[in-house]
């Protein structure tokens, strides 16, 4: 098995982690256990990232079938799945933090909110489960890019775990204004990376992986040339 980059854990962490965005979850996760004992708030932040985290490592293990079943080359995945982070991106450069409706309601009724919408989409955002697709083809077999999106969900799960807990504390230091605005910021990350990976990937069309090559040799019966 090729040995994992460094530099690519650690871009792979970084852009997870700022399209997961636990910061910006920060207000939701308050309102959400607004009216929960204490003691259940370490609960409430498990399941909510159990919960992300499943629906992410489904996608890790079988969007890799899937794309390969549409003969869809890496280099294409790639190039799709960067343009769609840098418009997510973009909503949350743009945008501000939003209170969910369900969680809304459920405060409105002074009643803990179901924790669902806090794993699915806040955490398990559109953006995560693109860079998930991204990290599991960013390798030179499907193995190790799932073994790669594998280790930084769970260093990003373990993280967003530890934050939610002191999610009071940074709530009472930023506020709901605070962590729009670094929220903000992760947008920016996220625009500097897509755009980077895919001037690369621009720059670089004709580079395919082995695999990709044998799909267009196979689908056209003809040899791709070297």
């Amino acid at each position: 098995m090729p040995e994992l980059d460094i530099a690519e854990v650690v871009r792979g962490f970084v852009t997870l982690f700022a399209a997961t965005n636990p910061i910006g979850s920060i207000p939701n996760f308050r309102l959400a256990t607004k009216y929960a004992s204490r003691q259940l708030h370490w609960r409430y932040a498990l399941r909510a990232v159990m919960i992300a985290g499943i629906a992410l490592l489904g996608c890790i293990i079988s969007g890799p079938p899937l794309l390969e079943a549409l003969g869809l080359s890496p280099n294409s995945v790639q190039l799709v799945a960067e343009t769609l982070l840098f418009l997510f991106s973009v909503n949350m450069i743009l945008g501000r933090l939003q209170v969910d409706p369900l969680i809304a309601n459920a405060d409105r009724k002074r009643s803990p909110s179901p924790i669902l919408p806090m794993a699915f989409p806040s955490i398990a955002s559109p953006g995560a489960i693109v860079t998930v697709v991204i990290l599991t083809y960013s390798e030179s077999t499907t193995f190790t890019g799932q073994t790669l999106a594998v280790g930084v969900l769970a260093g990003v799960s373990l993280l967003t775990f530890a934050l939610f807990l002191l999610a009071a504390g940074i709530h009472r230091m930023a506020g709901f204004t605070g962590c729009s605005v670094i929220s903000q910021v992760m947008g920016v990350v996220l625009a500097m990376i897509a755009v980077d990976t895919v001037l690369s990937s621009l720059t670089k069309p004709n580079e395919l992986t082995l695999d990709s090559a044998s799909v267009y040799s196979s689908g056209s019966g003809t040899q791709t040339q070297q």
